[in-house]
């Protein structure tokens, strides 16, 4: 465990880029993260980004403050956190973590000035999920915003990933998996290659959590309006999430196809969200998420059904990002022992696998305990996110063990 977390703290300032440069970027402000010391990656994603501060925030929290305070500048310039600042990736978000980001540097370091510095910038970004991302039935959905062009060149970045066929002509099924994109998970058979139909699970639970946040924040700073205004918000998404989100059947939380007015047939990592964002806190119904997603070596995005196929954000590929919300969900519900347990799982799999290779991986095999070989693309050598959870979980293991 040690080896690696200093590997880790060895190798952060790889991963550091400050550079303004001329080539399809909005240049940044402050120092930024990327997710691998290879030239793989060199620019800013936004959902690396929250997963990569859960472990600066600890070791290096100038950092993690830089980080936060370029989301906030991209917001206040474009009204959203883009999934990247290459200019290519500005038609879409990803999943919105800004305000969550901020509570937890504000936790970590006592730093709640962070809170007000970056009030105005996370109201801001809400509105652009509500303006942009809202759906019919109150919830919100991913969107990209895509021209034409756009649309056929990642029509043929699918063909190269074998996701479509090499024959495939319609831009529709483009749109749908470019939608599926903002949501992070690209790709998955959670939307079954419609993410137009579908209002996604994890996303309602972060705009929840966000709300019922920017409630707090906006009591603290005495602003009793704007502090009914966004408790009321998140009461009303609380709802809306147990009438449509929620299978009584079968006791899951679940994406739902708003269009066809049916659950995904997939149980993923994305149940756990309700538990996160404490919508609900009733441990068994979460112990039965696990139960669905937890194998030998690890928590895996989704259940393992006839459905899965070549998509790599399902069965049996472990994601770190997952592994984190999986771990907090379990945690929020009082089940110790089991999040416990996911949290070794993880960190074992990670140590064996850099005992191997000498490196951190993008992600893993929840089955085998090793480097996923279940990939759309070559996988590279990632610090990023699979380092901040690593040290978010280092640092509650030596939490636990002082208890």
């Amino acid at each position: 465990m040690k080896k690696v977390h200093e590997y880790i703290i060895d190798r952060w300032k790889n991963t550091v880029r400050s550079e303004k440069i001329e080539d399809g970027r909005i240049n940044l402000p402050y120092p930024f993260s990327v997710p691998c010391e290879s030239e793989m990656y060199t620019s800013f994603f936004y959902w690396d980004t929250y997963f990569i501060n859960r472990g600066l925030i600890f070791d290096d929290p100038l950092q993690a403050r830089n980080n936060l305070l370029n989301m906030k500048y991209m917001i206040e310039q474009i009204g959203y956190v883009p999934n990247s600042n290459l200019q290519c990736m500005l038609n879409r978000s990803q999943p919105p973590l800004f305000a969550e980001a901020v509570q937890d540097f504000c936790e970590v370091t006592g730093d709640f000035n962070m809170a007000r510095e970056c009030f105005s910038a996370i109201e801001k970004e809400t509105a652009f999920w509500e303006s942009r991302r809202k759906s019919e039935i109150g919830l919100n959905f991913y969107r990209v915003d895509a021209d034409e062009a756009s649309l056929e060149e990642f029509l043929g970045l699918l063909k190269e990933r074998g996701i479509v066929e090499k024959d495939e002509t319609s831009l529709k099924i483009a749109e749908e998996y470019y939608t599926e994109a903002e949501s992070g998970w690209d790709f998955t058979s959670r939307f079954e290659s419609r993410g137009l139909q579908y209002i996604p699970l994890d996303l309602n639970c972060i705009l929840y959590k966000r709300e019922v946040l920017l409630s707090k924040y906006a009591g603290c700073f005495g602003d009793e309006e704007k502090r009914r205004s966004y408790r009321e918000a998140a009461e009303r998404r609380r709802g809306l999430i147990e009438k449509y989100l929620f299978d009584g059947e079968t006791g899951f939380y679940r994406d739902y196809n708003y269009v066809e007015n049916k659950f995904s047939p997939v149980i993923s990592t994305a149940s756990f969200m309700p538990f996160w964002a404490g919508i609900n806190t009733d441990p068994k119904l979460c112990a039965a998420v696990l139960q669905k997603l937890e194998f030998e070596n690890g928590v895996s995005a989704t259940e393992k059904i006839a459905a899965n196929g070549i998509k790599q954000w399902d069965y049996p590929n472990m994601w770190p990002p997952l592994v984190y919300f999986a771990f907090k969900a379990l945690q929020a519900v009082g089940l110790q022992e089991e999040c416990r347990r996911i949290a070794k799982k993880y960190m074992n799999t990670v140590e064996r696998t850099f005992e191997e290779s000498g490196s951190l991986w993008e992600k893993y095999s929840a089955l085998s305990g090793g480097k996923s070989t279940w990939n759309e693309y070559e996988s590279p050598r990632m610090l990023g996110w699979t380092a901040g959870v690593y040290e978010n979980f280092y640092y509650e293991m030596l939490r636990l063990e002082k208890q």
